[in-house]
C-alpha cells in the first residue's frame, strides 16, 4: 500500500502548490492503481473460478468413497472378500485424494476472502484519492483562471487597453471625417449642376422643363 502514500503527499502538496510536474506524477500514479486493481480483481475471479472447480471435483470425489463403501458393504455380506479388499482400496485412495483437494479448496477460500478485502480496500482508498484528484484539478483551474484575471486587470494590461481604445477612435474619427468631405464634395457637385441649368433657363427666356416650339 506504499503507493497509496505516495499518492497522498503528491495531494498534499499540490494543493499547497499546485504543481504541474506533480499534477502530471499523480496522474500516471492514479493510471497504475487502476490497472493494478484490474490485474487483482482478474486473478481473484481466477481464483474463485478455481475454488468452484474444486468444490465440484469434491462433490464428485465424495459420491466415489460413498459408492465404493457401499460396493464394499455389498462385497463383505457376500462373502467376496478380495473384491471388498479392492473397494476398500480405491475408497482409500479417493479419500486420501479428497483430503488434497479440501486443502487446496481451504488454501484458495482463504487467499479469495483476502484478496477481497484487499481488492475493497484498494478501491475505496482509490476513490478518494481520485476525487480529491478531481478537486485539486478544478482547484489549479481556478487559479490559473485567477491568474489570467489579474493579468488582464494589470496596469500593463489596463494601458494596452487605453492604447488599442485611442487607436479604435482615431481610426473612427479618421473614417467619419473622409465620409463627411466626400458628402461636402457631392453637395457641392450637385449646386454647380443646378447653378448650370438655372442660367441656361435664363438663356431661353422659358423654364428647363417648358416645352420647345
Amino acid at each position: 500500500m506504499g503507493i497509496f502514500k505516495r499518492i497522498w503527499n503528491w495531494l498534499c502538496s499540490l494543493f499547497g502548490g499546485g504543481k504541474k510536474k506533480e499534477a502530471a506524477e499523480l496522474e500516471r500514479c492514479v493510471r497504475t492503481m487502476q490497472e493494478a486493481l484490474g490485474n487483482m480483481k482478474a486473478q481473484t475471479e481466477a481464483v474463485v473460478a478455481a475454488q468452484e472447480k474444486r468444490r465440484r471435483e469434491i462433490a464428485r470425489c465424495e459420491e466415489e468413497i460413498a459408492k465404493m463403501g457401499r460396493y464394499a458393504e455389498k462385497a463383505v455380506r457376500e462373502d467376496r472378500d478380495s473384491e471388498a479388499r479392492f473397494f476398500l482400496e480405491k475408497k482409500a485412495g479417493l479419500e486420501k485424494r479428497l483430503a488434497g483437494l479440501t486443502k487446496q479448496r481451504d488454501m484458495a477460500a482463504g487467499y479469495t476472502s483476502q484478496a477481497e478485502r484487499l481488492y475493497q480496500k484498494a478501491e475505496s482508498q482509490l476513490h478518494e484519492i481520485t476525487a480529491r484528484k478531481d478537486a485539486v484539478k478544478a482547484k489549479m483551474a481556478a487559479a490559473e483562471l485567477a491568474e489570467a484575471m489579474n493579468r488582464l486587470n494589470s496596469g500593463q494590461a489596463g494601458s494596452s487597453l487605453l492604447s488599442m481604445e485611442a487607436d479604435a477612435q482615431a481610426a473612427l474619427d479618421k473614417a467619419e471625417a473622409i465620409a463627411e468631405l466626400e458628402g461636402r464634395g457631392a453637395d457641392c457637385d450637385l449646386q454647380a449642376l443646378m447653378s448650370k441649368y438655372d442660367e441656361e433657363g435664363e438663356d431661353t427666356g422659358r423654364p428647363l422643363n417648358a416645352p420647345g416650339r
